[in-house]
């Protein structure tokens, strides 16, 4: 059989061939040649360029597995069996099974330091491995056991033992200086520097595969890491080793060291090599022979090249540069630097001799990156500084043959190639006649700047040439810069028909008088000369606009003129003419108060637009502002200022709209006065307006006018004026609603003892009686006359006094939650209820009845008899909705109530549905239906009630309508639907609770039946966006996952918290429908995506029914990450979701996903289906759980490997035997085919193939 090819690096090649040397020739023909010392440097540098000679070395066999000394010293008898298993882990090959060793020996045993001491050997044996595993958290752990065990006296001493062993000292110092903390805190406690180590950690740097592969076992599990990269973690650490060993031990380089300079995609390895070179010129040695030189002008990697000035810059300090390298420096610089690199070139070349042409080249090379644009913007300085530092040096040197690169730099900085300042430009470049003509052709932009940090004497020069080719830019620039010193007679001439800017920039710097003479012959339009009065500051006089007809100027112009700075363009006589021609209004506005003629005056007033200072007749004024009030104009202000009284401006009586609304401002500008006696005649007028801020006046005035006189006087009729005149006058004259308000606020501090005679003045008065003595009833002000009143009227109804007496006395029901018992005895209600059911088969009923009976229900709750019948009646008759909440009330307690009432109450709340659903709105109607159960298809009958009262009802109708449409939808319905009458309210109005009820759809659906919801909503997205979502609103302190709508007020807080809500519920139920852009999302991550993400890992967590043995799914990655795992034969399939900042809006990221046994394609779709679900996380993460379980149900294992997941590939047995069906993975055919020979079945060895 044929040799196979080895898969040593030719590292390990040259060290077995080096070992084989001494005993047996070589077996190449020409070995390669080691250069004599007496040959020159160039001799010795063609020798190591020159091509060498493969020499087949055999690869090196990995180190015999070393006996652990768990084993070979007994040590199980001594020590916890607990302690025996977590060492046995760290010698395991599966890298979980280590890092839970070393977890539980750093956590459970470093505290025991006899028992660590015991223990030691068997620490020390896995410390190589543990040090140089590919796992970082491996290393790590094992680095943080080994600080503590040396920081431990007596183990640190127990550890001198192993000093001749070169893999441990020789792990743990390369661990030290890759970066590992704990090993390097150790190192350093317990560092002893050996040359068998520095051998140790040459061998690692020229075979680190052959390093590693003598410490750890073949077939031991890892980390993902490639060959490359592990070769260069070894030699990373083996380097920082070296220079450790450097300063403390002699050692020798060798040519392998060098190799590391110029390693291809090892930049942390050429790192390390830099530091090492810079160490050992530091400590003298000789590196003469190093391709330092060829190493550097190869390297274009900035992190390298950091490292790597310092070590060059030594090096040529000691051994100048050759003749040869100089093309690969050009070749170098082309690629561009950075700012230390450039600062470095200089010395560079001074250890070099250039010829003529190579100085040409020099400069060529420099200014490449510039012309490549490769060069970032933030090094043109420092490239810029490294040119003229060349330049410097090499004109010392050969002055003639230097090229000038004055004109360059200014060429580029003219086309806008080079970025640089001209205050770094003045610093850097000298200021030379040629500079002075490459500054007259920069860019006119850059001109002044350049002249000025230049301390050029060009300013005339330029300032010339500017004028006569009319470059406005350039002379503004020379104006801002230098102000008046640049003024040159031939500007002075031409500036007045310069441009805009120019006379702008001009007057700015002149005197007062070269203003006054270019302003008199300027001949702008009048906005621009308005313009230039804004933007100059000047004290100026002139009349240039004295014969503009100003009504036909634009209007804004002239506002300005007239606000600003008349003066600039008006004479005393235009003024007045203008002040006495004008008729504009809006003109008229803009001139100052103290110009203002009586004219102009009046036609203020007239338009509302009053000024102080104004002379006019008060009775004209007051005349036209009267007018204006019955107009809707506001006067308030404008009378004030006018010196009118506004009182004086209110109709008597005030009617209509306009004439209400200027009251009310009277009012309450001005409340004191409101409360003058004379001035009732204002309370009187609203107190028929429903307004908030006329009822506040009115409760305000009565308050402070209300005392027991002026309620005494009321009842004697003694006085024409003050609240004894209103209460008359309203007793008299005024409607019901005005009397119930009046006396409602009046009688709010009512003694008895003077009820009692309001309760006298209501007999007198008749029927209109009936609201005092229902005023006393809601202030509770009652003595024995009301007393008399039920008596009375009571026992008139017991007589036969008919509906009027029922009437009156119903006017003296108590307040509800008053203690006062309206009828007693208990009989002598039974009785009135008694006498009450004559009156309806006479009169029909009458709803006095059932104002009547609702007091004395609670009164006949205990007293059974047929009275009841009648009441029952009556509540179904009338369907009183009060009735039927004292019903409901009264049976939570009265169990002999209850279950009478329950038969008759069925027939009622019908009746109340019916009332609801034919448009009826009243609030007692929607709390008793609130407790009831409705049918689906009520719902769209009820798409007319959106409030906080009706909601509790619409809840309960939306989730009736989802759960019959989830059943019907189940067995295979497709006629699934949104009530259409909600979707036309959503679609029309902008009502808040429809948006709730139709989230409330949304609970409790199906998969199937909520995507037949989302699209019929799928066009109402930009409606919600644009009618609820305020991103403007701050939630601090505002929990918005939940509403309690029953705390719902009708103001704008608690309307802007629900808009929240509905967002809230509308990222929850249809993130997917949502119109984002970046303010949504922006407004979505900070106030709802934690929250939001919080509820979902809450929801995951809690789901007991989506984690089983086989599906695991983990939050990690501080609950930002999501990790759901099947296992399958001790293979991991793994999807990994990332949620984002602004989650729901953004899809999940899918990080890292471990696809074993699914075809990419089926994989695909799985991601793509919990990426972009509709449902929650959870929801989604179920359906994933399916798809894989059903994927795998049923699958059998391989006969040949046994398991259902291939080891090799990772696919499900899919080759099938003809005969005996077992399936096979094709991994495991193919091996089996190889190495029996045979093309049969392993089973029932029928031919496959």
């Amino acid at each position: 059989m044929a040799k196979s090819k080895s898969s040593a690096t030719s590292a390990t090649r040259k060290k077995h061939a080096a070992k084989k040397a001494p005993d047996e020739p070589s077996t190449s023909s020409n070995p390669p040649s080691v250069p004599p010392k007496g040959k020159t440097k160039k001799e010795r540098k063609d020798a190591k360029s020159a091509p060498r000679k493969k020499v087949y070395i055999p690869p090196s066999k990995p180190a015999p597995a070393r006996p652990d000394p768990l084993d070979t010293l007994n040590l199980v008898s001594l020590i916890p069996p607990e302690l025996a298993i977590t060492l046995r882990a760290l010698g395991k090959k599966s890298l979980v099974t280590r890092m839970r060793g070393v977890e539980d020996l750093k956590s459970s045993w470093l505290a025991q330091t006899e028992l660590m001491r015991t223990v030691l050997p068997v620490w020390m044996h896995h410390l190589p491995s543990l040090l140089t595993h590919p796992s970082r958290r491996l290393r790590v752990l094992a680095g943080d056991v080994q600080r503590a065990l040396v920081a431990m006296p007596e183990v640190r001493e127990d550890m001198g033992e192993y000093e001749e062993d070169e893999h441990i000292l020789g792990a743990w110092c390369m661990a030290a200086h890759d970066g590992n903390v704990g090993a390097r805190e150790a190192w350093k406690a317990y560092a002893k520097p050996t040359e068998r180590l520095a051998e140790y950690l040459m061998r690692a740097i020229e075979d680190p595969l052959g390093v590693y592969a003598a410490i750890h076992v073949a077939g031991e599990e890892d980390e993902e890491e490639t060959e490359e990269d592990r070769k260069a973690r070894l030699r990373v650490g083996a380097l920082g080793g070296v220079v450790w060993c450097v300063a403390h031990v002699p050692m020798s380089i060798t040519e392998a060291l060098w190799e590391c300079l110029t390693s291809e995609g090892q930049p942390g390895v050429r790192k390390a090599t830099w530091a090492l070179v810079g160490v050992l010129l530091d400590k003298d040695k000789d590196v003469e022979d190093a391709p330092v030189l060829d190493a550097a002008w190869q390297e274009f990697d900035v992190g390298v090249q950091s490292v790597m000035w310092g070590p060059v810059l030594r090096y040529l300090k000691r051994w100048p540069g050759e003749e040869g390298h100089v093309d690969d420096f050009l070749s170098f610089l082309s690629h561009g630097l950075n700012t230390q690199g450039y600062a470095a070139v200089v010395v560079v070349l001074s250890t070099l001799q250039l010829s003529q042409d190579e100085t040409l080249r020099l400069f060529t090379s420099l200014w490449a990156p510039i012309y490549n644009r490769t060069l970032p913007g933030r090094e043109h300085k420092a490239l810029l500084e490294c040119v003229f530092e060349c330049l410097n040096l090499l004109s010392k040197r050969h002055a003639h043959s230097v090229p000038d690169q004055v004109e360059t730099t200014f060429a580029l900085l003219k086309s806008g190639q080079l970025k640089v300042d001209a205050g770094t430009l003045g610093r850097i470049v000298p200021p030379t006649e040629q500079v002075r003509n490459a500054v007259l052709d920069a860019r006119p932009v850059d001109i002044p700047a350049l002249v000025k940090v230049l301390d050029l004497n060009l300013k005339e020069n330029v300032m010339h040439r500017a004028v006569s080719q009319s470059e406005d830019g350039l002379i503004v620039g020379m104006l801002s810069t230098f102000g008046r010193d640049t003024v040159t007679p031939e500007l002075a001439e031409r500036v007045v028909s310069s441009s805009y800017d120019v006379i702008k920039a001009y007057l700015r710097v002149v005197d007062n008088d070269e203003q006054q003479r270019v302003w008199d012959a300027l001949q702008l339009d009048t906005k621009r000369l308005v313009d230039l009065a804004e933007d100059v500051p000047l004290s100026l006089g002139g009349a240039k606009l004295d014969n503009v007809n100003f009504d036909g100027e634009d209007a804004e112009t002239v506002k300005r003129i007239l606000r600003t700075s008349p003066g600039l363009f008006l004479s005393d006589e235009g003024y007045s003419t203008i002040l006495s021609t004008i008729t504009d209004l809006d003109l008229i506005d803009a001139i100052p108060t103290e110009r203002l003629t009586p004219r102009l005056v009046s036609l203020l007033f007239f338009v509302g637009q009053p000024r102080s200072g104004a002379v006019l007749p008060v009775d004209e004024v007051t005349d036209t502002l009267k007018a204006m009030l019955l107009e809707g104009e506001e006067v308030f202000d404008l009378a004030e200022e006018a010196g009118i009284d506004p009182w004086s401006l209110v109709p008597r009586p005030p009617t209509g709209e306009h004439a209400i609304a200027f009251l009310t401002s009277v009012c309450i500008q001005r409340r004191r006065e409101a409360c003058d006696p004379e001035r009732m005649w204002a309370v009187r007028a609203l107190l028929t307006e429903e307004g908030e801020r006329a009822r506040s006046i009115v409760s305000y005035v009565l308050r402070e006018v209300n005392s027991p006189e002026a309620r005494k006087r009321a009842l004697d009729y003694v006085s024409s004026s003050g609240l004894e005149w209103l209460l008359n006058d309203v007793i008299q004259h005024g409607t019901p609603e005005e009397l119930s308000r009046l006396l409602g606020l009046v009688f709010s501090e009512l003694e008895p003892e003077e009820a009692d005679g309001w309760v006298g003045l209501a007999r007198k008065i008749g029927d209109r009686g009936d609201e005092v003595i229902k005023a006393l009833c809601n202030a509770e002000a009652e003595g024995k006359a009301m007393e008399r009143w039920r008596a009375e009227w009571t026992g008139a109804i017991l007589n036969g006094g008919g509906v009027r007496a029922m009437r009156k006395l119903a006017a003296s029901i108590p307040r509800a939650e008053s203690d006062i018992v309206f009828v007693q005895p208990v009989q002598r209600a039974v009785n009135l209820v008694r006498a009450m059911e004559q009156y309806v088969s006479e009169e029909d009923e009458d709803p006095v009845i059932a104002t009547l009976l609702l007091p004395l229900l609670p009164i006949l709750q205990n007293v059974p008899g047929s009275h009841w019948e009648f009441i029952y009646d009556v509540i179904a008759s009338s369907v009183d909705l009060k009735m039927v909440l004292a019903m409901d009330e009264l049976a939570m307690s009265n169990r002999t109530l209850r279950e009478e009432w329950s038969g008759r109450r069925k027939e009622v709340i019908r009746d109340v549905l019916e009332y609801v659903v034919e448009g009826g709105d009243d609030p007692d109607a929607l709390k008793i239906l609130a407790e009831e159960e409705v049918d689906w298809n009520v719902l769209p009958k009820l798409c007319h009630l959106f409030s906080s009262e009706a909601y509790p009802l619409l809840n309960k109708a939306a989730r009736a309508w989802t759960e019959h449409w989830v059943v019907e939808v189940a067995i295979g319905s497709e006629e699934a639907r949104i009530p259409q009458e909600l979707l036309d309210v959503l679609d029309v109005d902008e009502d808040l609770f429809a948006w709730m009820i139709l989230f409330d759809l949304f609970e409790g659906t199906s998969l199937k039946l909520k995507s037949l919801y989302v699209e019929q909503v799928r066009d109402l997205a930009a409606v919600f966006m644009a009618n609820v979502v305020d991103t403007t609103f701050p939630l601090d302190g505002w929990a918005v996952d939940e509403f309690y709508v029953s705390l719902y007020e009708p103001d704008p807080l608690s309307e802007q918290i629900l808009r929240a809500h509905l967002f809230h519920r509308a990222l929850l139920t249809v993130p997917s429908l949502l119109v984002v852009d970046k303010a949504i999302a922006a407004y979505t991550a900070k106030w709802f995506s934690k929250g939001l993400i919080s509820a979902e890992l809450t929801a995951i967590r809690s789901d007991t029914a989506l984690q089983d043995e086989q599906f695991k799914v983990r939050i990690v990655r501080d609950d930002t990450e999501v990790v759901a795992a099947y296992l399958v034969d001790e293979h991991s399939l793994e999807l990994r979701l990332r949620l984002p900042a602004d989650w729901p809006l953004a899809r999940l990221a899918v990080t890292g996903p471990k696809r074993v046994g699914v075809d990419e394609e089926r994989w695909r779709r799985w991601v793509l289906g919990v990426q972009h679900g509709s449902g929650r996380l959870v929801e989604r993460l179920g359906v994933f759980k399916r798809n894989v379980e059903g994927h795998f149900e049923g699958q059998v294992e391989c006969a040949i490997c046994y398991s259902i997941i291939s080891v090799m590939d990772g696919t499900l047995p899919a080759r099938p035997c003809r005969t005996c069906k077992n399936r096979f993975h094709g991994g495991c055919l193919y091996k089996w085919f190889s190495t029996s020979h045979s093309s049969s079945c392993p089973l029932c060895r029928s031919d496959m193939v």
